[in-house]
């Protein structure tokens, strides 16, 4: 029981992740964007520009973005979380007399609690913050892509 348990858990992680990640890093298309040509430029002329202004708006987007600030706010969130425990730790048992093997399993109590409570609320912040500068990244993307294709001489609509 105990191990089916386990395993549907670890199939409900899972599926939550991939979730989360296809939400997540669902970035923007110019596919569905309708290019209008204002000075009579022709169909491979209007390809062309497309493909030279996909090119440079493509370097304004880090697809990695949700990625990377996650990964940093959940290790600042363990760096965090441990220094104020033990910080906190110290302070709480000044004059204590405690052991010196005691005292460590307490300092490293307090650095798992602290490390695994920081873990979790960076790891929380950073899929907020994270996808708030996905969406600026992809929203860069877009506003360049329908510059420079306005830059040439097109009106570009949803």
């Amino acid at each position: 029981m105990i191990g089916a348990r386990s395993a549907r858990c670890r199939s409900a992680v899972i599926a939550g992740i991939v979730a989360l990640t296809l939400t997540t890093t669902a970035c923007a298309s110019t596919a569905y964007l309708t290019v209008v040509p204002l000075r009579g430029q022709e169909s491979a002329q209007i390809e062309r520009d497309r493909d030279e202004c996909e090119a440079d708006a493509v370097r304004y987007r880090d697809r990695a973005v949700f990625f990377k600030t996650k990964v940093v706010a959940a290790i600042a969130g363990i760096v965090v979380g441990v220094g104020a425990a033990v910080v906190a730790l110290v302070f709480a048992n000044q004059g204590s007399s405690a052991s010196p093997g005691e005292a460590a399993r307490w300092f490293g109590a307090a650095a798992v609690i602290g490390g695994g409570t920081g873990f979790v609320l960076g790891d929380v912040a950073g899929t907020f913050v994270g996808a708030r500068e996905h969406r600026r990244s992809e929203s860069a993307y877009l506003d360049r892509y329908v510059l420079c294709l306005d830059e040439r001489g097109y009106r570009v609509r949803p």
